[in-house]
């Protein structure tokens, strides 16, 4: 991993483009209105780009870099970018670091792998690129494709925001609003997310929180599949092309405007268990606040949806029976989430940031703080990780269960927001629409008042003692 990261800082190959016959700078609006892909073709390799992000962050060792994103099949000869200027007429050609960043999928007999490429923009009078071509084989190739370079947003710095990789699939909408007014509570001021398909409900909760400023989403589908129906597919696995994509352009496009940048999925919340918000939990004595660390990663532990619980809303106070061992190592469940630090990051991958700069180092904070709440049905594990083989393995996992009050200090306030915008955002909906949400709804309503009438008497346990121990990265 060493050599990786100090391989993405520089590239010494380049030329100016001159010694290259009939360079001819592609339209970059003719390029942009055909699809949210691009692609470069040589013989059986292919790669579908997505987009292009300049890099330059001195103070960290980088200087005049482009990264971009992409999925291809496996490739074997050269890759190049022609870096083009505003003002000059032939690109700076530099040969690209090719890195696989992601997962692989299968599709119609092709494999196909997530791709970062990185280039040397750097040039000698120093002026910024506009967009960026890649070809395959030859550096002399005529380009298909041009990316704009987009540059990170320097708006309004927040202090916590949370990037969600991909949005697919059937996602209950009143647990998605518990989620969202969740972290609200805890002080995430901005969320971004990328949606492939989802129910018309959830696309309702996203408008509605966007249109507050809270939500930032955009919709993207994978460059290659069998068939619609499958673009967006958990079974087919087709979702994976667009992890790697989705975590690295949120990490470029808001490296400065989070200033620490949560990396969890909707059914994942960091909990503190000291504090009532994520600035308290950072300004405990126990974080440390040395500029060097690039990440603070958290313990997991899952918290069963199939636990003979009975399912109900809001989902983080009725389901409170956890696993007791938090690692399961012995299933290789040590699903650790991150805060990062995105200055400090080159390439994010699930579970926290997988290439960090030069001369950084991780935090690992104690259960004592703070906890990963995963709100999982064990036997979907099977199938999206590819970890557990049976379900004898989820009965070993679901049995002497802990039973974790932590959330209930967070009851009065969840209640209070969630109540009111269950009803803003479902209520307004036609009678037509409405029949399984308004159901929905009230039985929402039903079980906040139960848990209003049956735990304002309890407390929460007193937490563990703090724990020295932290594993090996």
């Amino acid at each position: 991993m060493a050599k990786l990261a100090q391989s993405l800082y520089f590239e010494p190959e380049e030329g100016t483009g001159v010694e290259c016959k009939n360079m001819v700078r592609p339209d970059p609006f003719f390029m942009r209105s055909a699809d949210m892909w691009q692609t470069a073709r040589n013989n059986d390799e292919e790669i579908f780009l997505y987009a292009a992000y300049y890099d330059h962050r001195p103070l960290e060792g980088i200087s005049n870099l482009i990264r971009i994103t992409s999925v291809a099949t496996q490739l074997y000869t050269g890759v190049f970018c022609h870096i083009w200027f505003p003002s000059f007429k032939n690109p700076l050609i530099v040969r690209a670091i090719v890195t696989k960043s992601g997962r692989h999928s299968t599709v119609m007999g092709t494999t196909y792998y997530e791709y970062f490429f990185t280039c040397n923009a750097q040039h000698q009078l120093s002026p910024l690129p506009s967009e960026v071509s890649v070809v395959i084989g030859s550096k002399c190739e005529i380009a298909t494709n041009a990316l704009d370079v987009r540059y990170p947003s320097r708006q309004q710095r927040l202090d916590f925001g949370i990037c969600v990789s991909i949005l697919y699939g059937f996602v209950n909408p009143l647990s998605f609003i518990d989620w969202l007014e969740f972290h609200k509570i805890l002080g995430v001021k901005e969320i971004t997310f990328y949606v492939c398909n989802f129910d018309y409900r959830v696309y309702r909760v996203l408008k509605h929180y966007q249109e507050e400023g809270f939500v930032k989403f955009t919709r993207i589908a994978a460059p290659v599949y069998e068939s619609h129906h499958t673009a967006c597919s958990r079974d087919a696995k087709t979702y994976r092309f667009l992890q790697s994509i989705t975590r690295q352009d949120c990490l470029y496009q808001n490296m400065y405007r989070y200033k620490y940048l949560i990396n969890v999925d909707v059914d994942e919340v960091i909990v503190p268990r000291q504090h009532m918000t994520y600035f308290g939990m950072m300004s405990a004595r126990d974080i440390q606040r040395n500029p060097n660390i690039h990440q603070y990663l958290f313990k997991n532990a899952f918290f069963w949806l199939d636990a003979n619980e009975v399912p109900q809303h809001p989902l983080f106070l009725h389901h409170r029976l956890r696993t007791q061992n938090i690692l399961e190592a012995q299933y290789g469940l040590n699903m650790y989430k991150a805060i990062l630090n995105p200055t400090r990051c080159i390439i994010m991958r699930a579970h926290g940031c997988a290439v960090p700069t030069r001369n950084s180092y991780t935090q690992y904070v104690d259960t004592f703080l703070a906890l990963k709440h995963h709100y999982r049905v064990c036997e979907d594990l099977s199938t999206d990780l590819d970890v557990l083989n049976s379900t004898e393995v989820c009965k070993t996992l679901t049995r002497n269960l802990t039973n974790d009050l932590t959330t209930l200090r967070f009851k009065d306030q969840l209640v209070k927001e969630i109540t009111k915008r269950y009803y803003d955002i479902f209520l307004p909906l036609s009678d037509s629409e409405t029949s399984s949400t308004t159901v929905a709804v009230a039985a929402a309503a039903n079980a906040i008042t139960t848990t209003t009438t049956t735990t304002t008497t309890t407390t929460t346990p007193k937490p563990n003692p703090p724990r020295n121990e932290h594993p090996k990265t």
